[in-house]
Order: C-alpha cells, then structure tokens, then sequence
C-alpha cells in the first residue's frame, strides 16, 4: 500500500491546525480503535507533501512502514524541518493500548544535518525565542508515550550529541528572565 497525504496535522487537544476546512485531522486513537487495524499486518509507503507536529511545520516526509503485532516501524523515515534534514527510524508500539488501555509507546532514532535551533525553540518554546540560536548536526535519540503531542512532550526523554555551528546562548537574557520571574513570585524580596 501506498498512504499520500498533501497536507498533516495531528489532533492536538481537539484543535485542529488544519489549513483545509474540508480536511479532517490525523486522529491516532480513532485509527487504533478501528476494528481492522489491531490485528492486522500492512506494509506501507508513506509519503506527506507537509504537515506540523506539535506547532514544528515539516516537508516531504517518506517512511517505509509496518504495522504488525500492534507496533509500527517506520525506517527508513526522512524528512525536511526547521530548514534541516531528518533520517533515521521511529516505532509506535501500541500493544498496552489494545491489552491495558495503556497509551502507545514511541522511540526514534534520528540523524539531523543543519537542523536551525533559534527554528525550533520559536516554535517549540516561543518565550525563549532568540536566546539560543545555531545550526546542528548531529544524532538523536527520543523515546516516551502518549497521543496527544503535549502528553509526548511531557512524557519523552531522550538524547542529543552533535556539532552546533554558528550557535549563540544568550545567558543574560535567560538570567535576566528568571530573576523577573522571582521578582514577580515574590522570593526576591527575602534576599533583600
């Protein structure tokens, strides 16, 4: 089977970022809940012209796929974000979901080439935009569960090593920020 999709956007607490009215945003849990999926066997070709993922907009993803015993692997998968490259492989795991009524597992493995930081904190982290900054290179490792991409934030964890050039770490700003932020709590006013 081959799965195209021009355009992705996953549910992310019931709002969609859809840009077509008429489109319908991926829904992993209505997927998983459909009677032909849970035990079935597919192998996939995945092409997504683009999409976002948790507010990270992304271009041409391809990914071989299966999807056996409750656990998609896609590798290789590849793609096009925050005006860098991705590659590696991710599995899905969702046999607790179907056994526990557990959320499904995730792990990937991804090597990054000119991935742009200052990119990735302004959509991931916009109150820190403009205080890290740079270009990487490099390997990465994330593993976590959960559906909803905020749930996946909290619950991940994960690696990454690589060679950032041209970077910047605006300290200051930061300090600065978090002294504001005892001001306003109220603690700064003990030390005084």
């Amino acid at each position: 089977y081959i799965f195209k999709m021009h355009h992705f956007t996953p549910s992310e607490n019931s709002k969609s970022e859809s840009q077509n009215k008429n489109e319908k945003p991926f829904d992993l849990i209505e997927i998983l809940r459909n009677p032909y999926v849970k035990g079935s066997v597919y192998d996939l070709g995945i092409i997504i012209e683009e999409g976002k993922l948790g507010g990270v907009p992304f271009k041409k993803l391809k990914a071989k796929a299966t999807w056996k015993d409750a656990q998609l692997v896609m590798n290789p998968i590849e793609l096009r974000a925050l005006r860098g490259e991705l590659r590696g492989s991710a599995n899905i795991n969702a046999q607790d979901f179907y056994l526990r009524n557990q959320d499904p597992t995730f792990s990937s493995t991804l090597r990054v080439n000119h991935l742009n930081i200052g990119d990735l904190i302004e959509n991931v982290k916009p109150e820190m935009k403009g205080l890290l900054g740079g270009s990487l290179d490099g390997g990465v490792i994330l593993s976590g569960e959960g559906i909803l991409f905020d749930d996946l934030i909290k619950k991940s964890s994960g690696r990454l090593q690589g060679r950032l050039s041209d970077g910047y770490f605006e300290t200051f700003k930061i300090l600065k920020g978090q002294l504001d932020d005892k001001v306003r709590q109220g603690e700064l006013n003990k030390w005084l």
